[in-house]
């Protein structure tokens, strides 16, 4: 396929004039003050594409988003991601200046793709072009203009954004440093800005949810802990933010990511309040059950581990789950299209469907399992769907003297779910044996 370049490009000089502006524009000359979001979309050619700053080709390219942020000491940042028909490619570097970036922006012209979506604080922008490219025709340009579509910009220096973190490399660089999460200089690392964000949406998640506890001792159990960066920052959070006398617990089966958390715990001095065992969960011996308020978290455990999870939590009586499965291949390895529903039966022929399906009747019975032993239980997103699809927490509280009814009501549903369905999730066959 042939394209008029030249013509072409008039659509992306139009909307990189717009992004230039924008920074030019900004309350500080050196620094962004503000994220911008470029998403190229529609790509017009079948061959392969090079693209800056890492001059790698990509084919049956379908779209490219560009993130761009502001960094300390005046740097940028910008994290690109390109999807092929095949895969998805992330690359993240830092820029000096201003200049540098407009040097990025400008090697995207040559780029052929037909959309470009640009997302700013104060308004979004769509460019489209119409018609086919040739040496002929020119394609006509379509502009549309709308309020901004991403909820949380916040026209902040970088550091004052930093700050609004509770936890950040002001309060916590120790932490982050041990965790290799920011540099010698308490930079945050471009490729670990996401588990940044996650550990601090995860902390906001607890936080929400701590008026529950009225208790200065709080007991961290984290089951499938892997290399505990969640845990761990919670443990720092509730000593040297919150001055509460806190310890952690965290279960894992592999032992080189007990090694690897029994080391960050010797390098951050935390190693009489954190403790690391290689043990299955099911089979942990832990402290007595005493005054501590037990917080439990188990996140993306592998299928059945996070059963085990729950009922080590209902066993301690924990004050607070948050728990965010992984597979769940237990209860759909019982879905059949032969003892399920006649009307859901269409849900059962595409791999695809069935496996979302089984992931939503697994939480939801797990959640009214929740219910039905005296816990206020809801499901909400933990990770944004563009990350995983694996994107569920169970959120839990203990309820004390929860009224018998509302008990009932949750038993009777999953029970329910359970004869409708014809599947038992294993914190089911566990509540089952109990009794």
């Amino acid at each position: 396929m042939f394209y008029n370049a030249d013509k072409y490009n008039s659509m992306l000089q139009s909307g990189i004039h717009t992004v230039k502006e924008f920074f030019i524009s900004s309350e500080h000359s050196d620094m962004l003050a503000s994220d911008i979001i470029l998403t190229f979309s529609d790509c017009r050619v079948k061959e392969s594409i090079t693209i800056e700053p890492d001059n790698q080709s990509y084919l049956y390219c379908k779209k490219m988003t560009v993130m761009i942020s502001s960094q300390q000491d005046s740097q940028i940042s910008i994290q690109r991601e390109i999807l092929t028909q095949k895969q998805s490619f992330t690359y993240n570097f830092s820029l000096n200046n201003i200049k540098e970036l407009f040097q990025i922006i400008d090697s995207y012209l040559h780029v052929p793709f037909g959309q470009l979506h640009i997302q700013m604080s104060h308004k979004d922008l769509y460019i489209r072009s119409q018609g086919k490219y040739n040496s002929i025709s020119s394609p006509s340009l379509l502009y549309k203009y709308t309020a901004p579509s991403k909820k949380n910009w916040v026209n902040k220096s970088f550091n004052d954004l930093e700050k609004d973190m509770l936890v950040n490399p002001y309060n916590a660089e120790i932490l982050l440093k041990a965790l290799g999460i920011c540099d010698q200089k308490g930079v945050i690392i471009p490729s670990m800005r996401d588990k940044y964000k996650q550990i601090n949406h995860f902390i906001n998640l607890y936080k929400q949810q701590s008026s529950h506890i009225d208790n200065k001792k709080i007991r961290i159990i984290d089951s499938g802990c892997g290399k505990a960066y969640l845990s761990f920052s919670l443990l720092w959070w509730m000593i040297y933010s919150c001055h509460l006398e806190a310890e952690l617990y965290g279960l894992e089966y592999n032992p080189v990511l007990v090694d690897f958390c029994n080391t960050s715990s010797k390098n951050l001095g935390l190693e009489h309040l954190a403790h690391f065992e290689c043990t299955p969960i099911v089979d942990w011996n832990g402290p007595k059950i005493d005054e501590f308020a037990e917080v439990h978290i188990a996140l993306h455990a592998c299928d059945t581990a996070t059963d085990d999870a729950l009922f080590l939590a209902l066993h301690r009586k924990a004050a607070i789950i948050l728990a965010a499965p992984c597979c769940h291949h237990y209860v759909q390895q019982q879905m059949n299209i032969k003892n399920m529903p006649e009307n859901i039966s269409l849900l059962l022929k595409d791999g695809i469907a069935k496996e979302r399906l089984g992931d939503l009747i697994t939480d939801s019975m797990r959640k009214d399992i929740l219910c039905s032993q005296s816990y206020s239980a809801d499901l909400i997103e933990f990770t944004p769907l563009e990350h995983t699809a694996k994107n569920i927490m169970i959120r839990a509280v203990y309820i004390h003297n929860m009224p018998h009814k509302h008990k009932q009501e949750a038993l009777e549903r999953w029970q329910n779910a359970s004869k409708e369905f014809n599947v038992k999730p294993k914190l089911a066959e566990y509540i089952l044996n109990q009794n």
